[in-house]
């Protein structure tokens, strides 16, 4: 099967929820055909959660950063604002003088288009955008379809979106030589946080996405959330789903930091684990097959794609 490029990250904090229906009525869970039991964690399926994982954190973020293969984790190109959908949404604010309607066709950096329609409020530039994709190649990406962007709320002093909805149900997406339908939403919250007079930018991002890939490779967002704090320590939780093998719930024991700390673990059927872990500039994964809490294998992960 095939997830496309590792991209290693950082990963962290504790289970908010668990591996369940999470639809939240966009239609998900329903495009999710494949297996939903807790899955049998093993050194056979390790990499295939691993990797599937990262993959999905790699689409949420969607930033079309590149990351050092070697290195463990990266922030920034991960866990920064959602820059192409906050440069977009800022692009329509500052080319409307009044609230009116939007209708604007572009040209996508690597050929094809994208048209972005709707409206947006005048005084508090909240509204409904809909991105029209025809063979829109970016960053090594390929979108077709359409893509409904709910403008929540937008900060007008620092002109940028602080809330905000993506929808959209079959969207085609090519990554990798590799195409997937994409169905479900997003939910990204950020602002400036601080603590003791220590300011910082705070992300958050609730995924609910199906992916179905050409392969036969299905993938479920459950509920999976991302928050990067202020101080750059970021936290994911929540459950996932790989289509042959079934589901797992995530909490992070260690928040991870760059460059050196963090735990992040996996739990399936039967108590049984799979930890991810820094160690010597490496990703390194963790087995407890058997759930006695002792990890049997540790090995540096690497990609098998």
């Amino acid at each position: 099967m095939i997830y496309g490029k590792f991209i290693p990250l950082v990963l962290a904090s504790s289970l908010l929820v668990a591996c369940g229906d999470g639809d939240n009525g966009i239609g998900s869970s329903s495009a999710y055909t494949g297996k939903r039991e807790l899955a049998a964690l093993n050194t056979s399926n390790q990499n295939t959660f691993v990797a599937g994982l990262i993959f999905s954190l790699r689409d949420i973020a969607a930033t079309g950063s590149r990351v050092d293969e070697n290195a463990v984790i990266d922030v920034p190109s991960m866990m920064q604002r959602p820059e192409y959908l906050s440069r977009l949404i800022k692009r329509q604010v500052n080319n409307r003088y009044q609230a009116r309607e939007v209708n604007l066709p572009e040209a996508c950096s690597g050929g094809g288009f994208q048209t972005t329609t709707g409206n947006l409020d005048e005084g508090t530039n909240t509204g409904i955008l809909r991105i029209t994709s025809s063979q829109c190649s970016e960053n090594d990406m390929v979108i077709d379809g359409v893509v409904d962007l709910i403008i929540n709320e937008y900060d007008n002093y620092i002109k940028e979106p602080t809330d905000f909805i993506v929808i959209t149900s079959d969207l085609s997406e090519t990554i990798n030589g590799v195409s997937y339908s994409v169905s479900g939403n997003i939910h990204f919250t950020n602002g400036a946080v601080g603590d003791a007079g220590i300011y910082g930018w705070e992300v958050k991002v609730i995924s609910n996405l199906a992916r179905k890939a050409s392969t036969g490779v299905q993938q479920l967002d459950n509920n999976l959330q991302v928050e990067k704090d202020y101080n750059s320590s970021v936290s994911i939780s929540g459950g996932f789903c790989d289509g042959s093998n079934g589901c797992v719930s995530i909490i992070t024991k260690v928040p991870f930091y760059i460059p050196t700390q963090g735990e992040i673990v996996m739990t399936g059927a039967n108590n049984s684990r799979i930890r991810i872990y820094p160690l010597d500039s490496q990703t390194w994964v963790g087995v407890d097959a058997d759930g006695d809490g002792t990890y049997e294998t540790n090995t540096p992960y690497t990609d098998p794609f």
